[in-house]
């Protein structure tokens, strides 16, 4: 068997098994987030933000084991490190095909779930922005800014002075 084709599917079962974690962390935040537990939400990203950077080096070395692999193999390097996965099965010899072919569907399907948990998460943050928004006016002026008028009768946006909860000056 080849050790490059080997390294291969090491590095995808290593991909696949970093985004189950991301997909638990995905779940998580939404999780945080729709119940406004803003300390979880931080807990949950700086975890987040550490798997991410594994993911991203875990799939720096596995382009790297594919152009090892294109090169044993005597296929051309130029473009080998772009190889989709369902590409990379016929690369490989038949006892680790079925494996790598079960690997990249679980890495699609999982990539996937990622995909629309975040886009739930996005909607949900698009959701709360504007109560995020109300809330900062009434930590900043003391209340949600209301219209008032200018000794000329102009329109604008003022709010209740010297009522607010976050001291600006000191």
């Amino acid at each position: 068997m080849n050790p490059h084709a080997m390294a291969v599917v090491r590095h995808v079962e290593n991909l696949v098994r970093l985004n189950d974690q991301l997909l638990s962390f995905a779940e998580q935040r939404y999780a945080a987030m729709a119940s406004r537990d803003t300390a979880r939400l931080e807990t949950i990203m700086a975890e987040e933000r550490k798997v991410a950077q594994a993911v991203f080096d875990q799939e720096r070395a596995r382009r790297q084991a594919v152009i090892h692999l294109a090169r044993s193999l005597g296929r051309p390097v130029e473009h080998a490190d772009a190889v989709k996965l369902s590409e990379l099965v016929a690369w490989v010899d038949a006892p680790l095909r079925p494996r790598l072919a079960e690997m990249s569907e679980s890495l699609r399907t999982v990539v996937d779930r990622i995909r629309r948990r975040n886009h739930a998460a996005t909607l949900l943050a698009q959701q709360m922005l504007p109560h995020f928004s109300e809330l900062l006016e009434i930590l900043l002026a003391g209340g949600p800014a209301g219209v008032s008028y200018t000794a000329g009768g102009r329109a604008t946006r003022g709010s209740a002075p010297c009522m607010s909860v976050l001291d600006m000056q000191a």
